[in-house]
């Protein structure tokens, strides 16, 4: 079985080109200094290529960058940034982190609430008492209103490619159909699942968990998430 994403990284930048790296670090810094956290270490989760993390370096040098995929971590822009390759689900750190973070909706790649329930048991397990982790997570709204501008397809770098995208309302999972064509007539095809949870299921999950919700937000403002919220950005607080 081939590696999620070791051909898709060819043309991953190219796909996210439309993407404002250098704003949602400016907003991952703002969430950063409106919270009461004295220094510590810093970790990145699901980091992809670091196009994020790569605006956060000179301001949090020793953060640390993690993502399932070597053959992501290995695009990375910047050769000082610290990348571990390893499963968000199962850190192999011995040490413990006073602020974590995720973007882009990665969460929702835990397409099981069983998963999601260990996956936040798990990372609370780095992280200091009264430390942070923030996430974002694409919602229903969110799923139905883009579902349609992701079908697309193209030519870069000699690679045809194709994207369907498609949200299933019974399973409450969306899906993408990757098919690239490489030059020498290769074809590789690649599917993408997210679970689209309700804010009702992170709340019931986490009030299993050792974290608290902090604040929950209309993802790049400090606005308070509502019924109307597309993408919903979670802060939570370790607790002691």
């Amino acid at each position: 079985m081939t590696p999620p994403y070791s051909k898709l990284t060819r043309i991953y930048s190219h796909l996210m080109k439309l993407i404002n790296y250098r704003d949602w670090a400016k907003y991952i810094t703002n969430v950063y200094e409106s919270l009461d956290i004295k220094d510590g270490l810093i970790l990145e989760l699901a980091a992809g290529q670091g196009n994020v993390s790569k605006y956060l370096l000179a301001k949090f040098p020793g953060l640390i960058l993690t993502d399932i995929s070597h053959y992501m971590l290995k695009e990375c822009p910047d050769s000082a940034l610290l990348r571990i390759c390893c499963d968000m689900t199962k850190l192999p750190f011995k040490k413990k982190f006073s602020f974590v973070f995720s973007t882009f909706d990665s969460i929702n790649y835990l397409t099981e609430i069983d998963k999601l329930k260990d996956f936040f048991n798990t990372i609370s397990d780095f992280i200091v008492p009264s430390g942070y982790f923030i996430f974002d997570v694409g919602l229903e709204r969110n799923s139905i209103k883009y579902q349609r501008l992701l079908n697309r397809s193209g030519k870069y770098q000699g690679i045809r490619y194709f994207q369907k995208s498609e949200y299933n309302k019974i399973e409450k999972i969306h899906y993408n159909y990757f098919k690239l064509i490489f030059e020498n007539g290769e074809l590789f095809e690649e599917i993408h699942k997210q679970r689209i949870y309700d804010m009702e299921e992170y709340s019931a999950v986490l009030k299993d968990s050792k974290f608290k919700i902090h604040s929950c937000y209309n993802a790049f403002t400090f606005d308070r998430a509502n019924d109307k919220t597309e993408r919903a950005q979670f802060i939570l607080q370790r607790t002691e």
